[in-house]
């Protein structure tokens, strides 16, 4: 152990910026969760033994650097489908993306160790370990939900992600994905303290007889966390539901490549695919069907009143045409949300564009469809959808990855459409919406005046490589168990899949494939705790930590005097 624990120690940089990649296997794709929980143990280690709030700084750090820059990678693959900037600058803003959000981890273990020092800890005796490793959960609760909210935020991969296959998942609907994230920290940090003190137990008592120590002590996490576990699935509903429904819904992927997406004359080709998928089965002709399309799904714009020019290089012509056309894909009841774009003019001037849903259904006087909902999406993707700093970035060459010269602009945030049906159950049906990116902000996702019966997002996670999609897809998963809502995810060929709202996948179509997904209507369930709180609850109870602990801390000591 000690031949271990000395070159950790003495090349503490350099293992805390290697245990950090490394920490990236436990995520999607990969999921080997047992390699980030031993990450996460490291660098407590690592901070355990630091010596200043500065140390501790740069250790938290490159931790963070190597942690995100391997995460992250798929960041890279998106540059391949623009000519604006070269395919090398991808892996610059992989590296420049890592080097602003390893801020996050880095204060969350300076500011433990700053706390540490004031309360007078001597955080090498295990009395002090356990005090630092609370303190820390609560610094890590709150670096990582400022991350989500800084500079517009970034709520990717928090550390509860690499954990949504164990029992810490059962605390999602209590505490949210930021005080699971708290949960790992805490986890990790017992399991590493009950290494080392079993360690010197044996050490000090030069007896190899005391080490079965480290299997009791082991036990005692992983017992209150199986009781927690079984106390909070008693009464759930099995993941199989009773799904039985008069309301049918398709989810379309079509397999179009971000490749195909923008090259000339393949629009009709996109077009077609999306048609052809979206026809009713056997059976269907006359049951109601809500048709779901993936993000920016639509090459014309459906919204009438714009300038002529405008709708030069659509398939259609015109919204008329375009309407008309979408018409013939939809039987009498049938709803379709696609994902389009809306334009902003002003004075005949182009000055912006809105990455939206439209909701449409069948006019009983012509057969066309008819617009009769939108929603914009509320989150925009730096550099994606807008460029920051334009006026300073773009003369230098930077611009948005999307192709265009104008910016989007943001909608008002999370709402439900309602669709009026006969269904008998729910007489009308609330579907919430949010569009890719806007998934991963944990608690900012539904209405909760209004909650919904589920929510569809879709997406555009062709630009993001084989690691993009499944890390989404595990936002996605998430945001179900939060929630308690099931989530349908829709992209033209990322990863489309059915998440019910314990977080089990139901059905998926596969990255790289074209198919159809027939469900049908979702079971709406009660909200959760946290669907009712927010994220309220995660940072009261990392403020509660900070001062219970403080307090009591500063109490035995002057018991102690």
């Amino acid at each position: 152990m000690s031949k271990i624990m000395s070159p950790i120690k003495k090349y503490s940089g350099t293992v805390a910026l290697i245990v950090g990649g490394i920490s990236a296997m436990g995520f999607a794709p990969l999921g080997l969760w047992p390699i980030s929980l031993a990450s996460f143990a490291i660098l407590i280690y690592l901070l355990i033994h630091a010596e200043s709030a500065k140390n501790s700084f740069r250790l938290g750090w490159l931790w963070g650097l190597g942690h995100f820059t391997i995460t992250l990678q798929w960041l890279a693959f998106s540059f391949t489908f623009q000519d604006t900037m070269p395919v090398w600058l991808g892996y610059f803003a992989v590296l420049a993306v890592s080097l602003y959000f390893a801020i996050y981890p880095a204060i969350a273990a300076a500011s433990v160790r700053w706390l540490c020092t004031k309360l007078g800890l001597e955080t090498s005796r295990n009395s002090g370990a356990v005090v630092f490793i609370i303190l820390f959960s609560a610094t890590w609760i709150l670096s990582e939900w400022l991350r989500s909210i800084v500079f517009t935020g970034s709520g990717w991969n928090p550390i509860s992600a690499s954990m949504i296959d164990t029992i810490l998942a059962d605390f999602l609907p209590w505490i949210g994905s930021y005080g699971v994230s708290g949960l790992v920290i805490v986890v990790a940090g017992i399991l590493m303290n009950t290494i080392t003190m079993a360690y010197k137990e044996a050490s000090n008592n030069n007896s190899v007889d005391r080490l079965p120590a480290i299997y009791k002590r082991l036990m005692i996490p992983f017992l209150l966390l199986c009781f927690f576990a079984v106390f909070n699935s008693y009464g759930k509903p099995s993941s199989i539901v009773d799904k039985e429904s008069d309301l049918d819904i398709t989810i379309v992927q079509p397999n179009i490549s971000q490749a195909d997406k923008y090259r000339a004359g393949y629009n009709q080709i996109n077009y077609q695919k999306l048609s052809e998928l979206s026809l009713p089965l056997e059976g269907q002709e006359n049951r109601p069907r809500i048709i779901l399309w993936p993000e920016a799904a639509i090459p014309d714009y459906l919204e009438g009143g714009y300038p002529q020019r405008a709708y030069y290089d659509t398939i259609g012509g015109s919204a008329e045409n375009a309407l008309a056309t979408l018409g013939t894909l939809m039987g009498p009841n049938d709803i379709l949300l696609t994902g389009g774009t809306r334009l902003e003019f002003e004075n005949n001037a182009l000055l912006g564009a809105r990455n939206s849903v439209m909701a449409l259904r069948k006019n009983a006087a012509n057969d066309s469809a008819e617009l009769f909902a939108t929603y914009d999406k509320a989150h925009l993707l730096p550099f994606g959808e807008y460029l920051p700093l334009r006026s300073i970035l773009e003369p230098i060459g930077l611009a948005r990855l999307v192709p265009g010269d104008i910016d989007f602009w943001p909608g008002d945030g999370p709402d439900s459409i309602t669709i009026a049906s006969d269904h008998p159950e729910f007489g009308g049906v609330k579907i919430g919406i949010q569009i890719c990116y806007e998934l991963v902000f944990s608690g900012r996702i539904i209405d909760r005046d209004n909650r919904p019966d589920f929510i569809f997002s879709p997406s555009n996670d062709a630009w993001f490589g084989p690691w993009g999609p499944h890390q989404h897809e595990a936002q996605g998963r998430l945001r179900a168990i939060e929630e308690g809502i099931t989530i349908l995810r829709v992209t033209p060929t990322g990863v489309s899949s059915e998440i019910y709202s314990n977080g089990e996948i139901f059905e998926r179509v596969e990255a790289g494939v074209a198919g159809r997904l027939d469900l049908t209507l979702p079971h709406p369930n009660a909200p959760t705790f946290f669907s009712k709180h927010g994220n309220s609850i995660p940072i009261t109870l990392a403020l509660l930590i900070l001062f219970l602990t403080s307090i009591s801390t500063i109490a035995i000591r002057r018991a102690r005097r």
